[in-house]
């Protein structure tokens, strides 16, 4: 079965089904009790009507959609507004006045700063798995201003990073990798949070079609 995002598309899809099932099963083209006692022909059945009115309703093919398929700027934005919207996150008391590292001069100006960051560090563990702090610091590091030296790489700050990796762990999207022996105890994404990125990639994909 296709499973969607928007309860009322589900409903749609429900009541073709039904309705074309119990159709099929009113014209004789299908015995009723054969289809209540083979589950497998059931199911090949409501599949293929599920594929058939999901492309003639909404035009969309079966092909599901990744974090990899939307632009990282606008799943970064929808999943940062679901993290806020759900209170996903536990905001800290030093939200408004720590910096992102030690290369910046003042803190984010942003107010939601931390959600973008949580869902942009969500995101970087989705597409490579094994990160620790220490990469992710020099990821999101930048050229730190020497003054009349020649500028230099800065990492970014370990109590941000670490902070948010910790909440995504609380909410079952990332998990410490115990196994690996060069990159012990970094973070992965598990199966849960694998899931709720695709959906939240699927969103975009389709807010984007809609437009």
């Amino acid at each position: 079965f296709f499973f969607f995002n928007d309860t009322a598309t589900t409903e749609i899809y429900t009541e073709q089904i039904v309705g074309s099932v119990r159709c099929v099963q009113e014209t004789g083209g299908i015995n009723a009790e054969y289809m209540g006692t083979d589950i497998k022909y059931q199911f090949i059945v409501q599949s293929n009507l599920i594929k058939r009115f999901r492309m003639s309703i909404t035009g969309y093919s079966s092909k599901a959609v990744t974090v990899k398929d939307v632009p990282a700027p606008d799943f970064i934005t929808k999943y940062a507004e679901y993290l806020k919207k759900n209170n996903k996150l536990e905001v800290p008391n030093w939200v408004d006045i720590v910096k992102t590292g030690h290369l910046k001069e003042l803190a984010p100006y942003d107010q939601d700063w931390l959600y973008i960051r949580t869902a942009a560090l969500a995101r970087k563990v989705y597409l490579r798995g094994h990160l620790g702090v220490g990469t992710l610091r020099h990821i999101y590091g930048g050229r730190k201003n020497m003054g009349t030296c020649k500028e230099r790489h800065a990492a970014a700050s370990g109590k941000v990073i670490r902070y948010c990796l910790q909440q995504l762990e609380k909410l079952g999207i990332v998990k410490r990798d115990k196994q690996s022996i060069l990159k012990k105890f970094s973070r992965k994404i598990t199966g849960d949070g694998q899931r709720d990125l695709d959906r939240i990639a699927g969103q975009v994909s389709r807010e984007a079609r809609e437009q």
